[in-house]
């Protein structure tokens, strides 16, 4: 006869290891520490998506003319002696006047958002403006700023958490 035994007991010692890690929530801190950097790849995925959007090159709808002709004033004065077609064509950033909705998007700035939880992290804005904005309404056109992650922002995220829970079993 020819066999093989397996010692499992290391496999089994590892897993009431992690189970325990999970159960009591001592190595939390570590586990975080890979949720935040999660995080801040999705908000970093927010606010490259913000920019093209805002620029023009996303899927945005374009600033209102009225809008355009009242930002024209603010930034170059009277608009009498130009023509309407070049303040139409005239690219205006779009949610981004002081840029405090955009910088939102950053761990700990002015207006971020972050809770942590016994699930994890949320991370966010608190600008009063953003829901509307990310649901529209029958005057204001939606321009969502959170949205699903693309498929690579995807991966990064996932081998973060990953990596966070795996420095907390090795060091539980």
């Amino acid at each position: 006869m020819f066999g093989f035994v397996v010692d499992a007991s290391q496999a089994y010692s590892r897993l009431d290891r992690m189970a325990s890690v999970i159960a009591d929530g001592s190595q939390f801190n570590q586990s975080r520490e890979g949720l935040q950097q999660a995080g801040d790849t999705y908000l970093q995925y927010v606010r490259r998506n913000f920019m093209s959007n805002s620029l023009g090159s996303g899927g945005w709808k374009d600033l209102a003319m009225s809008t355009k002709l009242a930002r024209y004033r603010k930034f170059f004065g009277s608009t009498r002696k130009v023509p309407r077609q070049t303040i139409a064509a005239t690219p205006f950033p779009i949610l981004y006047i002081t840029g405090k909705f955009y910088g939102s998007f950053i761990r700990g700035a002015t207006g971020s958002f972050e809770q942590i939880t016994a699930d994890g992290v949320k991370e966010g804005t608190n600008i009063f403006h953003a829901r509307f904005h990310q649901r529209g309404s029958s005057r204001l056109p939606q321009r969502k700023t959170i949205e699903s992650p693309d498929a690579a922002t995807v991966s990064t995220m996932a081998s973060q958490v990953q990596g966070g829970f795996m420095t907390a079993i090795r060091n539980a």
